[in-house]
């Protein structure tokens, strides 16, 4: 095992990549090493390791080092998202206590991850992320609007409109947004844009 972490989070992010049966434990082992402090590149090798095979007992982990990894929900890892927080205990430790993490990052990164949720899970991520979107920080809020995106119209119009209407000035913005990704070519949408084309708070005549 290299000494230099450049080279040993390459070595772990290619195990990972190849679905290595060792990149699990590789991952961890450098997660604990690094530390939340270490470079993206770093935080992406253990990710990716932690992917292959994710787990509850792990899930904190890969929690932390995707909040911190590079481009950690392109497409080519969907799959691997799908698989992870449908993975036994992980929907929902994402629903509770990663969505309740102190920094705000690992907030989003929890709810971008619940995004993924198929089937039968979907209902409980969207509930969990409903509730979500009460938090204060544009950060992790933009994020569980995605999220909610990602689960579809069915899921998300009630609790972005909720948000488009009583959120704040720096928060209505990012309903409407997630409401233009999902109704953007709807004439009835067109009209609502209209109206808060004309509305009072700047950010979301802007929006």
């Amino acid at each position: 095992r290299d000494k230099d972490a450049l080279v040993a989070a390459t070595a772990r992010q290619q195990l990972g990549e190849h679905d290595h049966p060792e990149a699990p434990a590789l991952a961890v082992e450098l997660s604990r090493k690094s530390g939340a402090n270490a470079g993206s590149d770093v935080h992406t090798a253990v990710m990716q390791g932690l992917l292959a095979n994710p787990t509850k007992e792990h899930l904190e982990a890969l929690l932390v080092a995707t909040a911190r990894a590079e481009d950690p929900f392109r497409t080519a890892r969907t799959a691997a998202w799908q698989r992870a927080v449908m993975a036994a205990g992980c929907l929902e430790w994402l629903t509770t206590t990663g969505l309740a993490r102190k920094p705000s990052i690992e907030r989003a990164t929890a709810a971008r991850v619940l995004g993924f949720a198929s089937g039968d899970a979907q209902a409980t991520a969207a509930a969990a992320l409903a509730k979500a979107l009460g938090q204060k920080e544009p950060d992790a809020v933009a994020a569980t609007a995605q999220a909610l995106v990602g689960l579809g119209a069915g899921f998300a119009d009630e609790p972005l409109q909720k948000l488009l209407q009583g959120g704040g000035e720096a928060l209505q913005p990012i309903a409407l947004g997630a409401l233009h990704q999902l109704h953007g070519a709807e004439a009835t949408f067109q009209e609502q844009l209209l109206v808060h084309a004309n509305a009072k708070a700047a950010p979301l005549r802007a929006a």
